[in-house]
C-alpha cells in the first residue's frame, strides 16, 4: 500500500523556499517521478525491515520527498525523521528496476532538511562541535574514548541512573546516550600504527582504512579483518 502524505492539497510559497530552487543541489521532479512505486526495494531497505514503516522505505521516503518539492508539505520533526533514518546505503538501487537515483535525492532532502531545521535550533551545536572539532580529530577522539571507556566501566553510569539525574538530562541526549557502543580506549591505531613498513616479502601491502569512530566503538571487527 502506497503510503498518505498528509498535505493541504495546496501549494505553500514559503515551504517551496525550503527545498533548493538553484544551484548544483537542485532536485528535479524528473529524479522523483523515475520511482514507480512497485515496492521491489523494500526487501532491500534495512530500516524498512527493521521498523515495518512504509515511510522508512525507500519509496515512502521519496513520496515525502515529493511531496515537499511539490510545496504540499513542509520539513516537519515527522518528515526530518524519517529522512534522518535512512542510513544512506542505496542497497535500494541495485534492487531498483527503474534505475532511481535514491543516494542522489537523499542527499538533497538532507540539505533541505539542515536549512528547515536551521544553525540555532534544537542541538545544532553538539553536532556542528563533533563534525568539526571531533571526529576530524584523532588524539581528541582517543582521549574521550579514554572518558566514555571509565563512564561504562566505573559503575557511574549505572549509579546515574539510579539516582535520577538522567530526569534532569534533556531527551535527545539521553537518546545519544542510550545508543552509545561500548568503547575501547585500546584504540586499534595504537597497536598497528602507520604502516608495517616493507616486510622483504614479493607480497603486496594492505591498507586498511581504520576511519573515525571504528577503531574505538568497533575495534573487534577491525581486528577480525586484519
Amino acid at each position: 500500500m502506497n503510503p498518505t502524505v498528509q498535505g493541504t492539497g495546496v501549494r505553500d510559497p514559503e515551504r517551496e523556499n525550503l527545498w533548493p530552487s538553484e544551484g548544483p543541489d537542485v532536485l528535479s521532479m524528473d529524479l522523483l517521478t523515475d520511482c514507480i512505486h512497485c515496492g521491489l526495494c523494500l526487501p532491500a531497505c534495512p530500516t524498512y525491515m527493521e521498523l515495518g514503516n512504509e515511510l522508512d522505505s525507500p519509496r515512502g521516503r521519496i513520496y515525502l520527498m515529493r511531496g515537499v518539492a511539490e510545496g504540499l508539505i513542509g520539513y516537519t520533526p515527522i518528515v526530518q525523521r524519517h529522512l534522518d533514518l535512512c542510513l544512506g546505503c542505496r542497497a535500494c538501487e541495485t534492487a531498483c528496476p527503474s534505475g532511481v537515483q535514491y543516494g542522489r535525492l537523499i542527499e538533497v532532502a538532507r540539505v533541505g532538511v539542515e536549512k528547515a531545521r536551521g544553525s540555532g535550533s534544537g542541538y545544532g551545536w553538539l553536532r556542528r562541535m563533533a563534525l568539526r572539532h571531533l571526529l576530524p580529530h584523532p588524539t581528541r577522539l582517543s582521549k574521550v574514548a579514554v572518558l566514555l571507556d571509565f563512564y561504562r566501566r566505573s559503575g557511574l553510569r549505572n549509579f546515574l541512573k539510579a539516582s535520577g539525574f538522567f530526569r534532569l538530562v534533556p531527551k535527545q541526549l539521553l537518546d545519544l546516550e542510550a545508543m552509545m557502543p561500548p568503547i575501547s580506549s585500546r584504540a586499534l591505531r595504537r597497536e598497528v600504527g602507520k604502516g608495517a613498513g616493507d616486510t622483504g616479502t614479493r607480497k603486496p601491502p594492505v591498507a586498511l582504512q581504520t576511519g573515525c569512530v571504528m577503531s574505538l566503538a568497533f575495534s573487534h571487527i577491525h581486528r577480525a579483518t586484519i
